[in-house]
């Protein structure tokens, strides 16, 4: 579903916010062939690394 939405409103990256201590999910990502972009840690706002990928 996500891949055809991207099409359709012509997206070219997929990104995902994932929390910084969510080590697992983060590895899931980058199995899939996400790209991490960056890490931002903040104490008000624990989702800050983010990983795009093209579609």
């Amino acid at each position: 579903m996500g891949e055809a939405a991207g099409e359709r409103r012509r997206c070219r990256l997929l990104r995902a916010d994932v929390w910084t201590d969510n080590r697992e999910l983060q590895s899931y990502y980058k199995n899939l062939g996400f790209t991490h972009v960056r890490t931002v840690v903040r104490d008000d706002y624990p989702s800050g690394a983010l990983f795009q990928i093209a579609v």
